[in-house]
């Protein structure tokens, strides 16, 4: 319906606790220059009345357009951070399934470390733990908002921030709708899981990986949803497949020692 307020416009209004629409609509309200029209003080009057509407909706005016990201994006990604249990299951064709009986992985324990820049970029850095409980590093992700789209863009890159090893794997562009985030990568690496890596499979059939990501936030945790789609060079299709990852919050002792490497420095309520 045309001028209807999508949920994303309701969303950022919420969160700026101003009401750009509910001010238009005070300055049109009689004042009382309209009902004592005439009389001398009236102007004076409506000036005193109006003018704090009016500085008011500037002021949200002026928070809506200076390129802040909206606070429950925010809160999104730093629920993003902290000390998971982390249990991974991938669906493709019942021999290749990941992780199948046979070849399982997990649950295991992930450290996800939060800093931010001064760029107003948001680097997560992703880390595990091997047998004898030394820090892997994982994976690290890069947030950052554009302002002219009301977007984010999330640049997944392997191992630690600062490593000279840190190759892109693929950078993604959508809004977060409340604690939802959906996005269509295109075509990206073959993953580890399926070149090579000890607890997966060593595939051949297939070269890039066709992704769309599906994040649900909340603050005892969150879901990664994958749906996939395994392509040949030639753009055939070899296999379909879902992945569905679950990080359980638990106690962020249990990652102390990756925590130390990389830090959680969220802003402080």
């Amino acid at each position: 319906m045309p001028g209807a307020m999508t949920p994303r416009l309701k969303q950022r209004g919420n969160e700026l606790n101003c009401d750009l629409f509910a001010f238009i609509l005070a300055l049109q309200l009689p004042g009382p220059d309209d009902v004592f029209a005439g009389e001398a003080q009236a102007m004076p009057f409506s000036i005193l009345i109006k003018a704090p509407l009016l500085a008011f909706g500037l002021f949200c005016g002026a928070a809506a357009l200076a390129g802040e990201p909206p606070a429950g994006d925010l809160r999104n990604i730093q629920n993003l951070s902290g000390c998971f249990r982390v249990t991974y299951t991938f669906a493709e064709d019942g021999e290749h399934d990941a992780f199948a009986k046979g070849r399982p992985l997990g649950p295991i324990t992930e450290w996800v470390g939060y800093e931010a820049s001064g760029d107003g970029a948001v680097t997560l850095a992703h880390a595990s733990f091997n047998r004898q409980g030394q820090v892997v590093p994982h994976w690290h992700e890069i947030w950052r908002y554009h302002m002219s789209s009301d977007t984010w863009t999330q640049e997944v890159r392997r191992g630690a921030p600062g490593e000279e090893e840190k190759e892109l794997r693929y950078r993604c562009t959508a809004p977060w709708l409340m604690n939802r985030w959906q996005c269509h990568a295109g075509l990206t690496p073959r993953p580890f899981r399926d070149s090579g890596a000890p607890f997966g499979f060593d595939r051949s059939d297939y070269d890039r990986l066709e992704r769309e990501n599906i994040l649900l936030v909340t603050p005892k945790g969150w879901v990664h949803n994958e749906h996939n789609r395994k392509m040949t060079e030639s753009g055939a299709i070899a296999a379909y497949e879902l992945g569905w990852i679950v990080y359980e919050r638990i106690e962020d002792g249990e990652c102390a020692a990756a925590a130390d490497r990389f830090p959680r420095r969220t802003p402080q309520p």
